[in-house]
């Protein structure tokens, strides 16, 4: 007497990789399916007991990567505060330059200034030549009409 499965019967399109265990010979016996059976149940077991010891696996590589995220965040966050500092820098170096460029439009004034007195002075000192040279003439007229 058959016993009445209650398994549906459904074909599997396409290929998918069944071990040898799971095969039915037409010459299959109903006893000896069953001993296939379980010995595709213990299969499968060991199959499932895999797969969990891969999932933890991946879920030990997901905290691993999670980890490493954390520290990519913490060094990103360094690195903009890095960044953050050398703005600051750039921005007074700035302020610098600044400051210098108005003390080198000073300096040029004063240079400027500078050379307009040393031009004044020379116009002076050509001045007191000729001063000095009419001095001299009339020192030398004076002179003359005394001896006389």
């Amino acid at each position: 007497m058959e016993k009445e499965s209650n398994f549906k019967k459904e074909k599997i399109e396409g290929e998918i990789y069944l071990p040898p265990i799971f095969f039915k010979a037409p010459t299959d016996e109903l006893s000896d399916i069953g001993r296939k059976l379980d010995k595709g149940a213990v299969y499968l077991k060991k199959v499932n007991g895999t797969l969990l010891n891969i999932k933890t696996g991946q879920d030990e590589n997901i905290s691993h990567v999670q980890g490493l995220k954390t520290g990519q965040d913490e060094s990103i966050s360094h690195l903009q505060g890095l960044k953050t500092g050398q703005d600051e820098n750039i921005s007074h170096l700035q302020g610098l330059k600044t400051g210098q460029d108005e003390s080198i439009s000073h300096l040029q004034e004063l240079k400027t200034g500078q050379d307009e007195s040393i031009s004044h002075l020379q116009e002076l000192k050509t001045g007191q030549e000729k001063a000095n040279s009419k001095f001299d003439t009339m020192i030398s007229l004076l002179e003359k009409i005394s001896n006389k």
